[in-house]
């Protein structure tokens, strides 16, 4: 594909030298056709030899620098092949976007992520995790946090058409802009046996169906399953002693509070009020920092010496750290990461996807899960 690129790039240089050289021509012709109107064939022809022989000399002068600076260019690709990366990123961009980016009918940012991220991961991209999703020139900007760098993938509106993930060195697939499918295939579940000691849970400790949940206060996809999936989830199943939840952290190196925010609710829940300080960290996510976790404590009635020092000393840093080692062995590489029964259901998926496969679980069938469509055996 970046040989494609290169070449597409050098064949719109070639079509705009032709272009510059029909242009003279047509200079050339109507300048003529003066001499013969205004009948000074002699002086006009001796002025056009002149001046055709500037006209050579500088057409030769740009011919010239136009091929070094391709050659130079071609170095310089081969010796970084990123900007190779860019150069194709950005004649695809500037496609989609005469395109109207896309044809179809057009989908929320979250959705394309989400949708993004769970092609990518069927496709065997291992470690790739989403970080945000911007609107950039008419397209959906996805970012995802990959080998400890952001990597974005352009993305049409209507989730049809998206960049290729190709970070050099890298285990996870190269696609080509390609139709991606709504739905695929049913991989089998694989069955987790996850380690609950030592961690929050709400609900009966008695429900027929576990949900583990891995996550990070900072990411907002997170909080997107907090606020749209998880009050479903503990109004219709937990309230009714049929699933309960485990909570476990997994900060994410590049959320820079996301590391301090789970100690804070797990500092919380030594006087007894993790779910209370789990709830304000989603509720209040764009004001961490130090002080206020501190007066989140003070809005959930904790004892402000107690949580301070608890904070301040950092306590609580091994016990996230132990569960974040924890979800990686568990095969997590993204936030949110819910275990249903030990099956991974990946991202923030809707209310939909959880429900089926709570249902399934509560009536002894087997499931599957594949971009959030639970299929039931």
């Amino acid at each position: 594909m970046f040989l494609n690129g290169f070449y597409l790039y050098s064949f719109m240089e070639e079509h705009e030298d032709k272009r510059k050289e029909e242009d003279h021509s047509k200079e050339v012709s109507n300048h003529e056709n003066k001499k013969e109107t205004n009948h000074e064939v002699k002086h006009e022809s001796h002025h056009e030899s002149h001046h055709e022989e500037k006209k050579d000399h500088t057409q030769q002068a740009v011919t010239h620098n136009i091929n070094e600076t391709k050659g130079k260019l071609a170095e310089r690709m081969k010796e970084n092949p990123w900007m190779l990366a860019s150069v194709v990123l950005g004649i695809f961009v500037l496609i989609l976007s005469f395109n109207g980016g896309g044809t179809g009918k057009v989908i929320s940012a979250d959705s394309a992520g989400e949708k993004l991220l769970t092609y990518y991961q069927a496709n065997g991209a291992e470690g790739l995790s989403l970080d945000s999703v911007d609107e950039e020139n008419g397209l959906y900007k996805v970012n995802f946090a990959y080998q400890g760098s952001i990597i974005p993938i352009h993305m049409t509106k209507d989730g049809s058409l998206a960049g290729s993930l190709t970070p050099l060195g890298a285990s996870a697939p190269s696609i080509a802009p390609s139709n991606i499918p709504s739905s695929g295939g049913a991989p089998a579940a694989n069955v987790v046996q996850i380690d609950l000691e030592d961690d929050a849970v709400k609900g009966s400790a008695n429900a027929p169906v576990t949900i583990v949940e891995f996550s990070d206060y900072e990411c907002p996809f997170c909080g997107r399953h907090y606020t749209d999936t998880l009050p479903k989830i503990i109004s219709n199943y937990v309230d009714t002693g049929k699933v309960k939840i485990v909570f476990k952290d997994f900060p994410l190196d590049f959320h820079p509070n996301a590391q301090k925010a789970a100690e804070a609710a797990e500092c919380a829940g030594e006087q007894g009020k993790y779910w209370e300080m789990h709830d304000e960290l989603f509720d209040n996510k764009i004001n961490y920092g130090i002080d206020n976790l501190k007066q989140y404590a003070k809005n959930i009635g904790l004892n402000s010496g107690k949580f301070d020092k608890c904070l301040d000393s950092g306590d609580m840093a091994d016990e996230v750290k132990a569960d974040l080692s924890a979800g990686q062995g568990y095969g997590v590489s993204g936030t949110p990461a819910n275990f249903v029964n030990g099956k991974l259901i990946s991202g923030a998926c809707p209310y939909s996807a959880f429900q089926d496969a709570i249902e399934a679980e509560l009536e002894g069938n087997d499931w599957s899960i594949s971009n959030c469509a639970v299929n039931v055996f």
